[in-house]
């Protein structure tokens, strides 16, 4: 027994001398959002327990969990307005979206989802030995997955005027113009 103390407490201080002497900083990711809060709140007042509340906000692909402590702290304060039936509703069901496997939520990366069904089909179409039409199948679909992948890119990368805009998918600022002879088109195409 005090041999594994002494081992705990010597494996603390590698630790601790690991990080240049210095303690270990609490992350700060951890608290939960005014959205969550007012989830929160309104499941505490239909009678939801505080394991249960804590089990359902750390689903659905939190990266830092919350603890029953932040429920609480959510309970004890009065400033905290409770969501609707509605909010709530779409709170659960937008955490029930998420797949564990692939990490993806099918609400908030549809277009991830859809480009990963697109390849896989793609896929299976060019293995299916009973298909003669399979080559053509499989560029197609190939090419609405890398579609769906370039739409997502862009949105992320906040340079797309996407969705509600009536001009161009892509903004003018990621368009590079070109100019280059036939010649010199058909040169450049050739080497790759």
């Amino acid at each position: 027994m005090i041999s594994r103390a002494i081992e705990a407490r010597f494996d603390a201080r590698k630790r601790q001398a690991a990080l240049g002497g210095r303690m270990a900083q609490r992350q700060r990711g951890g608290a939960l959002t005014v959205d969550e809060q007012k989830v929160v709140k309104a499941l505490l007042a239909k009678r939801w327990r505080n394991q249960d509340i804590q089990a359902l906000i750390n689903s659905g692909g939190r990266k830092a969990t919350v603890n029953s402590a932040r429920i609480t702290g959510v309970k004890k304060d009065k400033t905290v307005s409770a969501s609707t039936d509605d909010e709530v509703e779409t709170f659960i069901s937008r955490k029930q979206l998420f797949d564990p496997v692939t990490g993806l939520n099918a609400f908030d990366d549809e277009r991830l989802v859809r480009a990963r069904e697109a390849m896989i089909l793609a896929v299976q179409v060019f293995n299916a030995p009973s298909l003669r039409f399979k080559t053509e199948l499989f560029a197609v679909l190939a090419n609405i997955a890398w579609t769906y992948l370039m739409h997502e890119y862009y949105a992320r990368k906040k340079n797309c005027l996407w969705p509600y805009s009536s001009q161009s998918w892509i903004s003018i600022k990621s368009l590079k113009p070109i100019s280059m002879t036939y010649r010199q088109k058909l040169m450049h195409s050739m080497r790759g």
